[in-house]
C-alpha cells in the first residue's frame, strides 16, 4: 500500500477536478475512495506502460532504460520497499522500456492486477 494515500487521493482529485468540474464536498469525496480503490494500485503499471508506448522504437533503445530506471524508482517509492528490492524493480522497469516489442502487451498494468488479486483478502473492503 501507498504511504500515503490522501496525497495519492489529492492529486487524483485535482485531477477529477479539472476533467468533470466542481461537485459537492461528500459525493467528491466517496469519487475519490472508489476512483482510488479502483485504480490506485494500477497506477504504477498504467504510468510504465503509458511511458512504454511513449518511448517506441528508437527512442526507447537509447532513451528506455534511463527514463525506466528513473520513474521504477519514483514510483516504488510510494511503497514501503527497501532500498535494495526498490532498485531491483527500477531495474526491471529500466529493463521493461528498453526491450522492443512491449508496446502493444501492458505488461505492468497486468503485473500489477495479478499482484492487486492476490494480495487483497476480498472481505477486507480493499
Amino acid at each position: 500500500m501507498p504511504r500515503n494515500p490522501q496525497l495519492v487521493q489529492q492529486a487524483l482529485g485535482a485531477l477529477l477536478l479539472s476533467c468533470i468540474g466542481p461537485l459537492s464536498t461528500i459525493s467528491m469525496t466517496k469519487i475519490l475512495r472508489q476512483f482510488y480503490r479502483a485504480l490506485g494500485p494500477l497506477a504504477g503499471g498504467l504510468i510504465l506502460d503509458t511511458l512504454d508506448i511513449a518511448t517506441f522504437g528508437p527512442l526507447g533503445i537509447y532513451f528506455g532504460g534511463f527514463i525506466g530506471f528513473t520513474v521504477g524508482w519514483w514510483i516504488t517509492s510510494f511503497y514501503e520497499f527497501s532500498p535494495r528490492m526498490r532498485f531491483a524493480l527500477a531495474t526491471l522497469a529500466a529493463i521493461y522500456l528498453t526491450m522492443p516489442m512491449t508496446e502493444v502487451l501492458p505488461l505492468a498494468t497486468g503485473v500489477s492486477a495479478i499482484a492487486r488479486f492476490r494480495g487483497q483478502d476480498p472481505g477486507s473492503g480493499a
